[in-house]
């Protein structure tokens, strides 16, 4: 462990890790999408009733919430949501309200689709960093506490955070060619469930300028933020160059929908190593990286601006995903194995 750190590496800001109780193996992190290719009243109801799913029995202990453009057109309002406990997730999922809002007939010929990415990570096989022990999000929410780390700020410290990372993680049963993996499946009118192969990459990261003001906030909207969106449709765009199955820039909301200060990239990667790829070698990434260094330098001081991030390593069965009427640009629909239903989904491997 800790192969990669330089010898003697003090790294030029601080930077936190999520740790969980002992008993903590598994989470499950859940992210629902509303598709609105023009039903806007049709989005509103799916809208509602996911809501109140969310307010039942065995709910999810934390929500956040955000929209994203999709690649062919439309908007899908987003719910990423977080379980400590995975079999209070599978209660919840299989409760009979929870499977009706992924019926067949859901699908229909409308202009609204609906749609679940089951993430199950492994506290072995997760990289937290985050910039402050409590302004945090996502995953972090759900430890015990989030402590500083001395492994960051190098090239190679995400696998060094990394448990249980060793080689066999880092490759693709499925190979290495997003377009060879492609399906021909039809997802539009029709309700398709789908597994994906194991040692995919989940990633979920971005900046939180909320709390930044005067220089630091106009140097980060000028300098940074068009260097973290160029990188983001880099990767939308490049999916068989950057081994990246499907990326969305997720515009973060609160509860009433009102904007946040805060973007955050959802990337599915071919493996780890695709990830890597890209921020150690790709020109986006490094014009993102130079650009935060730079603005460092400037201000003279630890940011206001959080720049966190959740990645994760998926064995098999640990990632799934339904979608009800929805684009084939959609998420990772066009991938991985046809499952046989959505209670399934749910199901330990």
């Amino acid at each position: 462990m800790y192969k990669n750190r330089p010898k003697g590496f003090v790294p030029p800001y601080d930077a936190y890790v999520s740790e969980f109780d002992a008993g903590v193996k598994e989470i499950a992190n859940i992210y629902f999408g509303i598709q609105d290719r023009g039903d806007t009243v049709a989005a509103e109801r799916a809208h509602g009733a996911l809501t109140t799913l969310f307010a039942g029995a065995d709910a999810p202990e934390w929500i956040e919430r955000g929209w994203c453009e999709e690649p062919a057109g439309g908007r899908t309002w987003i719910y990423a949501t977080y379980w400590r406990e995975p079999e209070t997730f599978r209660r919840w999922w299989n409760a009979p309200e929870v499977q009706d809002w992924f019926a067949d007939r859901a699908a229909g010929t409308g202009a609204v689709g609906r749609w679940a990415e089951i993430v199950f990570p492994q506290t072995k096989l997760l990289d937290t960093l985050i910039a402050h022990p409590e302004k945090n999000f996502g995953i972090a929410k759900l430890a015990k506490e989030n402590v500083i780390t001395r492994y960051h700020a190098y090239w190679g410290g995400m696998r060094d955070r990394m448990e249980a990372l060793d080689d066999c993680h880092l490759h693709n049963p499925s190979g290495d060619s997003v377009s060879a993996q492609k399906s021909n499946r039809e997802t539009l009118g029709r309700r398709v469930c789908v597994e994906m192969p194991a040692n995919v990459c989940f990633a979920r990261g971005g900046p939180d300028w909320s709390g930044s003001t005067g220089e630091e906030r106009e140097v980060f909207l000028t300098d940074v933020y068009p260097a973290l969106l160029d990188g983001a449709q880099y990767l939308a765009a490049n999916p068989e160059e950057a081994g990246c199955y499907s990326c969305r820039l997720v515009h973060e909301t609160d509860r009433t929908g009102g904007a946040r200060d805060q973007v955050n990239v959802l990337a599915y990667y071919v493996t780890l190593r695709n990830l890597e790829n890209w921020t150690a070698r790709h020109k986006t990434h490094l014009t993102i990286y130079g650009r935060f260094l730079a603005m460092l330098r400037r201000i003279g001081r630890m940011p206001d601006v959080l720049l966190d991030h959740e990645i994760s390593v998926l064995p098999r069965g640990k990632l799934r995903g339904v979608y009800v009427n929805c684009d084939v640009q959609t998420g990772f629909a066009r991938f991985g194995i046809e499952a046989s239903g959505v209670q399934q989904l749910a199901m330990a491997s």
